[in-house]
Parts: C-alpha cells; sequence; structure tokens
C-alpha cells in the first residue's frame, strides 16, 4: 500500500500537480467486541516480553531503547469515552493501566500504510451475539430485554452509534484530518464470542443433552451483523477480520482432544468462521484463530500460582497465617515446592495479569493477536492493489 501511495505522488508529481492537492483520506479501522477487545492485559507485563525469544522482534516494535511503551505516531484511537494517540492505556479502564489487541494492530498497520489512522474501539465485557450484539437483519429473539434490562440488539445499536459520533466530526480525533479528502472505513475487526458458549443455542445431538451445542446461528448471525454494519455505515468495500475465540490454544483446524472446553471452543470458532467461506465475503472478509497466539507454558506456570494463591489465600482465611508477614512468605514457598513450580515459571508470573478467558491477561499475548489482525487486514487490502 505504500508504494502505490508513492506511485500515485509520482505520477502526480510528473503532471506538474502539487502533491498537497493530494491529501491521503483518514483510514478508519473499527475494533469491536467484547472484554477481550476491550483489552484486559495490565500494562506491566509488557516487561515480561523482554527477554522472551519468541516474541523478540514485537518486543522492540512495542517499546523504545529504554525498555518503555511508544507512542505510536500518526495512530489516534477512540475508546471509552478517551482518545488521542494510540499507546500502551487504551485497554480496559478498570484497574487499569491495560492493553488490549489494538495496540499491536495500530503498530503493524501503521507500517503498512502510509496514511493517518484512527482506530474506533466499541466494546463491552460480557455481550453475546445472539441478543445483545444481534444486528437488525439477524430477526426477532425470544426475549425482548436482557438480564440487565437492556432491549435486544442495544450493543449493536450502541456500536452503530458511538462510530457515528466520531465520524461526525473527525478532525476532533486526528490532527491530519483533512476535510476535503474524507475518511474511508477500511476495515472491521471483530473479537468476540466468550459469552455466546452460554447462549440459548441447541445442542448438536437433540437426544444427548450432553453434546456440544450447534452453533450454527452464530455464524448467521455474524454475517448478518457485517452486512447490517457495511449498510449502516455506507461501507460497502470495508474489509472484515474475525477474531476466533481461543481460549486454551483450542484451533478449530488442529484440534487433537484438548481437554475441558475444547470441544465448545472448536464449534465455537467454526461457527465464527463461517462468514469468511461466505461467496459473498470472498476475499474481503477473514479469520484469525486466536488460540495460534496462545501461550502453553505461560498457561501451565498460571495454573500451578493459581492452585498456590488458593492454598495460601485459604490459610490466611481461616487465621492459620496473617497475610504480608514472613509466615506467609515460608508457607507460600512450602506450597510451591509441594506443587512443583519451577523458577522459571516464578519468573513468568510477571506476565499474568487476569485468567484464562481474558487470554491470561498477558501483553504477549493480546500483543500477537494485535499482530495478526493486522496481518489478516494488510493482506486483504494487499490483494486490490
Amino acid at each position: 500500500m505504500k508504494k502505490t501511495r508513492r506511485l500515485l505522488l509520482f505520477a502526480l508529481a510528473l503532471l506538474g500537480i502539487s502533491p498537497a492537492l493530494a491529501a491521503p483520506p483518514l483510514k478508519v479501522y473499527i475494533l469491536a467486541g467484547q472484554s477481550n477487545m476491550d483489552g484486559q492485559a495490565k500494562t506491566r507485563t509488557i516487561d515480561a516480553m523482554r527477554d522472551d525469544p519468541e516474541v523478540a522482534e514485537l518486543y522492540q516494535k512495542m517499546t523504545d531503547k529504554d525498555g518503555n511503551p511508544i507512542t505510536v505516531e500518526g495512530v489516534h484511537i477512540v475508546h471509552n469515552q478517551r482518545s488521542g494517540k494510540l499507546d500502551a492505556t487504551f485497554g480496559s479502564a478498570l484497574r487499569g493501566p491495560k492493553i488490549g489487541p489494538e495496540y499491536a494492530f495500530g503498530i503493524y498497520m501503521k507500517e503498512s500504510i502510509e496514511e493517518p489512522i484512527l482506530l474506533i474501539k466499541t466494546a463491552w465485557g460480557g455481550k453475546d451475539l445472539i441478543q445483545q450484539f444481534r444486528p437488525p437483519s439477524g430477526g426477532d429473539f425470544e426475549k425482548k430485554t436482557d438480564k440487565h434490562g437492556n432491549k435486544t440488539g442495544h450493543f449493536y445499536r450502541r456500536m452503530i452509534k458511538e462510530v457515528k459520533d466520531v465520524l461526525a466530526d473527525p478532525g476532533k480525533y486526528h490532527p491530519d484530518y483533512n476535510e476535503e479528502a474524507g475518511y474511508e472505513i477500511a476495515g472491521f475487526v471483530w473479537f468476540q464470542g466468550f459469552n455466546d458458549q452460554f447462549g440459548p443455542y441447541p445442542n448438536s445431538d437433540p437426544e444427548n443433552k450432553k453434546s456440544v451445542k450447534d452453533f450454527s446461528e452464530y455464524g448467521r448471525l455474524l454475517a448478518c451483523l457485517i452486512r447490517d454494519v457495511r449498510k449502516e455505515l455506507s461501507a460497502p468495500e470495508m474489509k472484515v477480520v474475525i477474531g476466533a475465540v481461543g481460549i486454551e490454544g483450542v484451533v478449530a483446524t488442529e484440534h487433537q482432544g484438548i481437554p475441558r472446553r475444547g470441544g465448545t471452543w472448536v464449534a465455537l470458532q467454526r461457527a465464527q468462521a463461517a462468514p469468511a467461506g461466505m461467496p459473498e465475503f470472498e476475499g474481503n472478509v477473514s479469520v484469525v484463530y486466536t488460540g495460534k497466539q496462545w501461550d502453553h507454558k505461560l498457561a501451565a506456570a498460571a495454573l500451578k500460582l493459581k492452585w498456590v494463591n488458593k492454598k495460601v489465600g485459604l490459610r490466611i482465611k481461616d487465621g492459620t497465617v496473617e497475610r504480608g508477614t514472613p509466615e506467609e512468605d515460608e508457607m507460600r514457598a512450602s506450597y510451591i515446592k509441594e506443587k512443583g513450580v519451577t523458577q522459571e515459571e516464578q519468573k513468568m508470573a510477571a506476565g499474568i495479569s487476569d485468567g484464562e478467558y481474558h487470554y491470561l491477561g498477558s501483553a504477549k499475548i493480546y500483543s500477537r493477536i494485535g499482530k495478526a489482525f493486522a496481518e489478516s487486514m494488510i493482506n486483504m487490502e494487499n490483494q486490490e492493489d
């Protein structure tokens, strides 16, 4: 895309047309979904990436020579009533500062395109697609309101409203916005699905109540959402990246009997990926299996340390030891030894700030996901050049 831009400017120069008259439109990318798009990794977990060879290049792009998270020049973001240059604090506002996929997404998108970039993030925790994000063309739902009293489709409508409110005055949110050049709604990234595993989807085998749910309705609704968003925002060419839920590292295309909710994740992911396989969306809708960005070593360490913390917590609760005392430290060390937590795993704890359902609150995992989203978006955009 940068090459295309340079060729355009060269052609204008040959024609004697000032490049200033060919100011690029503002590139707008919408990042939507629930808590994992909101971003649940405490910013401090970035430092745990410092000596990790798996993300050495990513860490260098995210930090300056002193190891401090960078501010991304040319990329601005609007999220949760905040706006400004993209930095490592635009994740969830709850007990922050935090980051999500938006940080690495913005870094890698900026590397690929020369136009100014505006990210609009609309994400709320604990929201499903079957009711709360239900798009207009998805049809009626059996319940008129959710458990909080919001009408069906409330968060779909809220998402659209927030995007339109920002785009009513883009210059307010990006200083490089050129009114004559306008803006282009270039992409939409959807990262949602966790709560739909609990939704009222039928069992795949009606005679077996323990069978995995049939999430095909999710796929239908997501296709409706893509069509509706494009229509309501007058962006028929808008590229879409779907982030398929990948908790525990489960990947639909590589599932090998992963325990716990593995079967549910596989079935849900296949439904999430369904729109990308529809002929009408060929070349402009893609899927990223976020389970590929999961860190199994980090997850194993998290499970062990969770066990240790629970044991210590119980002893504090029953009065065996007091919090913050040498006795607590001794007891913790004893449980660490009992559970077989290695020194490496103890060191890994610095990269964990939340539970599995929030990708361990890991900057490493969220940033790998954001990079994958950007690469998928860039790949689709490059196919047009």
